[in-house]
């Protein structure tokens, strides 16, 4: 009986430590390896990339403790149940690795601190860490949006100028966006982090407190940013004027629908209302819309989509570093999706000009 409980123990570990060692080197790799093809010292944009991909790498390290743990947890749990089903321990294993990472940080806690406060401040402790690189990264998205519209502004002007072929002003083109759509992967990959972590965050409160989500994060639960590339604070009849150096005018709210007009820089427009990130104008005997980051309030002397254009509407007042770590990732997200929207709607509107759309 003692030889076959410790033979069990010992299929236990050996389960948990192959686990372990395919999860150390999926994350390595993640954080290591794919991280390399982002950094191309041929891309004009590519010192403004680096702090991203410093958070990506930080946000990934900071990962791999947890998915550990969540192994090592989720092995137990398994053999816990089933001692003669080898499959369940394996994929109990598996299962606390990649989805129990939240299970194996609240183990962690609860091991090293005796009281429930004493846990509750090392989560508040790590999220506003978090917080900070959250913080870090919507600035970053920010100027690589900046970086981005100044190579599609150069490319315009020097195919206006005729500096450029039309041929050879869609060449640059093309490679703006590729890098874009490198850019955006990135950004989905740093914003995926974050999600993991402020859920990790959230459910070892939670484990922790027993209190629902709403209670934890107080005023933060039901934060959700506005349009932040631009905030023009439109209302039916407001002149709007192009900031951008052109803008299409579309028949929907997206880059879906058909171009029905352009516009250029200095342009002016009044507005109909709002539908997401787009603002309706007054165009003709149709509906149109035009991309909130491509316009400002008319009079105004900001006309470039800045770093300052990525700054969040007001947050409501928090208490913890954990319900500010949540607004933080909400203002990323959004940065990111804005930031998508607004390029792909300007290299669109760009290429419709070349007439190679």
């Amino acid at each position: 009986m003692k030889h076959q409980t410790l033979t069990r123990a010992g299929f236990r570990l050996g389960a948990a430590l192959s686990v372990l060692g395919l999860l150390s080197g999926c994350v390595t790799t993640g954080a290591g390896g794919s991280l390399a093809r982002f950094n191309d010292p041929a891309d004009a944009c590519n010192s403004q990339r680096q702090p991203l991909l410093a958070t990506e790498s930080q946000l990934s390290q900071t990962m791999v403790a947890g998915a550990l743990i969540g192994g090592l947890a989720g092995a137990g749990v398994a053999a816990a149940v089933s001692d003669r089903d080898a499959g369940a321990i394996l994929a109990g294993a598996l299962i606390g690795g990649l989805a129990g990472a939240s299970l194996g940080y609240h183990e962690g806690l609860s091991q090293r601190h005796a009281s429930r406060e004493a846990i509750l401040a090392e989560i508040d402790q790590d999220a506003g860490q978090d917080a900070e690189s959250f913080s870090t990264a919507r600035g970053t998205i920010a100027a690589l949006n900046a970086c981005r519209n100044r190579q599609i502004d150069t490319t315009e002007a020097d195919h206006a100028a005729g500096r450029l072929s039309t041929a050879q002003a869609k060449a640059r083109l093309d490679q703006v966006r590729l890098a874009v759509d490198q850019d955006n992967e990135l950004i989905h990959q740093v914003l995926g982090h974050m999600t993991r972590r402020t859920d990790t965050y959230l459910d070892a409160a939670r484990r922790t407190t027993d209190l629902d989500d709403s209670t934890i994060l107080g005023a933060a639960a039901d934060y959700e940013p506005g349009a932040i590339l631009w905030n023009p604070t439109t209302g039916t009849g407001k002149t709007l004027e192009v900031a951008a150096t052109s803008a299409n005018l579309r028949a929907g709210p997206g880059t879906g629908h058909r171009v029905v007009g352009n516009l250029r820089r200095g342009d002016t427009v009044k507005a109909r209302g709002q539908s997401g990130e787009w603002i309706g104008v007054e165009h003709g005997n149709g509906p149109a819309f035009i991309h909130a980051s491509l316009i400002a309030p008319h009079g105004t002397t900001q006309h470039e989509t800045t770093t300052a254009a990525l700054a969040p509407k007001p947050r409501p007042a928090v208490d913890t570093d954990l319900q500010r770590a949540v607004l933080e990732a909400r203002d990323t997200e959004a940065a990111g999706r804005q930031n998508k929207a607004q390029l792909s709607s300007r290299l669109d509107d760009l290429y419709t000009i070349l007439g190679t759309n």
